[in-house]
């Protein structure tokens, strides 16, 4: 059976617009050289009646967008003496880890050490330079590239984790940790 559709085609301004085009705070598709503009970052920040905000509409690499990790490092200097912060991560789609790395050493005491993430790869083993880097980038490394006192962190944190699956020793590589470790994140910071 054959059916005919008619489409009425309208102008952009009548057309339908994607959820994020309508409702995401204007942030929907910014662009990377935006992150190195100090006056277009401006409108991510403030502090008023000694509370901070921030808004996180991207995570960023530190790499492409120095601009907006120098003006954090300011607004965070200057919200030292504020009663609260906001982090205001809606409407961030995700991406690399540096400004968790970053916002880590203002929350992180110098003298903690915390493992916030674990995995394994399911890849051919032992895993290659290209795919161990990949790993690095989102800053996990095996318990053996870890200094003594991550990998006593990691070894109280695997003492009381129970995996939900076993996975097969032949086909996923061992585990990857991401430590966040107080004393290495918190320089130049205030706690």
């Amino acid at each position: 059976m054959d059916k005919e559709v008619n489409i009425k085609l309208v102008s952009a301004n009548k057309r339908p617009r994607y959820w994020d085009e309508r409702f995401f705070n204007n942030t929907y598709l910014l662009k990377e050289e935006q992150f190195n503009d100090k006056a277009f970052i401006e409108r991510f920040y403030s502090l008023e009646n000694s509370i901070g905000y921030i808004q996180l509409p991207d995570m960023v690499t530190k790499e492409t967008s120095s601009v907006f990790f120098e003006y954090l490092a300011d607004f965070m200097t200057a919200a030292r003496q504020s009663e609260a912060l906001i982090i205001d991560v809606r409407d961030n789609g995700g991406g690399t880890r540096d400004l968790i790395q970053d916002l880590a050493g203002y929350f992180i005491h110098p003298d903690s050490v915390y493992v916030v993430n674990v995995t394994k790869q399911r890849r051919d083993l032992p895993l290659n330079q290209e795919l161990s880097e990949s790993l690095h980038s989102r800053f996990l490394f095996s318990k053996a590239e870890l200094d003594h006192v991550e990998q006593r962190a990691v070894s109280k944190f695997m003492d009381s984790f129970t995996p939900m699956y076993e996975l097969d020793t032949m086909k996923f590589s061992e585990y990857y940790y991401y430590v966040l470790n107080g004393e290495k994140i918190s320089k130049d910071k205030y706690h």
